[in-house]
């Protein structure tokens, strides 16, 4: 579990050949690429091997906001800004719900944003 803490990161794996995805990871990411694409934003994430864990990370630059995934064996959460937000597995019945519920959480904060959900980085 990812605790804030850029001591906790062992490697990086840009293209991912050892940050194979459980099938939580891979159906979450799915799901967040579909949401995001279709709100015209893209996240590329970067593999990581942790002390304890691999797991997925992104992070983009959405208006004055910055956003930061990550997609665990067992959980999904981000950081908007300095706001931690997390779903975790134990909290729901179905990876299916709580794959929802971490997507609302994140619709939430892009609509408040500016209403737009636009993007904005250096290759805008």
């Amino acid at each position: 579990m990812f605790n804030g803490k850029e001591e906790d990161v062992v490697a990086i794996t840009p293209a991912m050949p050892d940050a194979i995805p459980s099938a939580f990871q891979e159906y979450c990411l799915r799901a967040l690429n579909q949401f995001l694409e279709a709100r015209e934003l893209e996240l590329p994430f970067e593999g990581i091997t942790g002390k304890q864990e691999n797991y997925f990370k992104a992070e983009l630059k959405i208006d004055d906001h910055n956003l930061k995934v990550f997609v665990y064996h067992d959980e999904a959460g981000f950081f908007w800004d300095d706001e931690w937000v997390i779903c975790e597995e134990q909290d729901f019945d179905e990876n299916s719900e709580l794959v929802v519920a971490f997507l609302s959480q994140l619709e939430s904060r892009l609509i408040t944003t500016t209403g737009t959900r636009s993007r904005t980085s250096d290759n805008s």
